[in-house]
């Protein structure tokens, strides 16, 4: 009778665990390494298969002794007047700062949907754009903004998982300065005159 109620409650826990793990997700993906002065183009990829998503946001930070960015461009329909970040009319978006920058999708039936339920995973949803300025290793991180996320027919769900990324700056070889070969040659000079005296 134990063991009955044992497996009984084990499968439950496991149902309840199932129903509780978070479906969706947001999945910052970039080049592995690039060197100084190059581009990272960073995307945003959703996955909000089954459930669709019209309005949510995010704060997304960066290293800004490493990179700076250049541009962020929403790529899925949006309501400028909803949204923060490329052509978004909203002022109530936060300026950016060096570090941090407000990326939102948003709509009121106009367009009718921003991710459906029906795109595959891993669609593009903001490409946003760095430049290297410095080597080590630079640290992409997503938080919620708190706006709240709406599923595919405007219901409250839950906030999505996010994945963060992180890209190595090559520092790339300093050259040694031409003075220095100079110098370095005319010194071997001087000891070899050096020896020569010395022997004869």
């Amino acid at each position: 009778m134990n063991i009955k109620r044992l497996v009984g409650a084990s499968a439950l826990l496991f149902a309840i665990t199932a129903t509780s793990a978070n479906a969706t997700s947001v999945t910052a993906s970039g080049p592995s390494a690039v060197d100084i002065g190059q581009q990272i183009v960073i995307e945003l990829q959703g996955d909000f298969v089954g459930v669709g998503m019209n309005g949510g946001g995010l704060d997304f930070t960066w290293d800004d002794a490493l990179v700076s960015l250049d541009s962020v461009t929403l790529d899925v329909p949006n309501d400028p007047a909803l949204s923060c970040g490329g052509a978004s009319t909203n002022t109530n978006c936060p300026a950016d700062t060096s570090t941090t920058t407000r990326v939102a999708w948003g709509t009121f039936g106009s367009p009718p949907v921003i991710v459906s339920s029906s795109d595959p995973a891993g669609i593009v949803m903001a490409t946003l754009t760095f430049t290297a300025l410095a080597g080590g290793n630079a640290a992409f991180s997503m938080a919620d903004a708190g706006l709240g996320w709406l599923n595919e027919a405007f219901s409250p769900v839950a906030t999505p998982d996010f994945l963060n990324t992180s890209v190595t700056i090559n520092a790339g070889v300093v050259p040694v300065p031409a003075a220095v070969w100079l110098f370095g040659s005319g010194l071997i000079g001087l000891v070899g005159m050096a020896r020569r005296k010395k022997a004869a």
